[in-house]
């Protein structure tokens, strides 16, 4: 929790859980930010090669560079309400790796 800049006595009284709820979100924070930085410069760049040349390419959305952002290729975003069954599907996949040797 340094990262957070959080005492000891901030951090005591929450769980386990609740602590990486609070990490989790503060990396999406940070992301969201560098993401947007990311999506900035390459629109400019894009903007530049737009007038100088030919070529069209593709302007981009923070989306695009953040890896928390929720992808609509099946990924699932731990939350509060669905952190329990996420938590288990992962713990199984887990298993079944281990016991195939993966």
């Amino acid at each position: 929790m340094a990262e957070l800049r959080w005492s000891f006595s901030q951090i005591a009284p929450l769980t386990l859980r609740e602590l990486f709820l609070v990490y989790q979100d503060a990396l999406k924070n940070r992301w969201n930010f560098h993401a947007t930085l990311l999506s900035e410069i390459h629109n400019n760049t894009v903007a530049a090669i737009r007038l100088h040349s030919k070529s069209k390419p593709k302007m981009s959305t923070p989306a695009d560079f953040n890896p928390c952002f929720p992808k609509q290729n099946g990924t699932v975003e731990i939350n509060a309400e669905n952190f329990k069954v996420v938590g288990m599907q992962l713990g199984d996949r887990f298993f079944i790796a281990q016991r195939s040797g993966k």
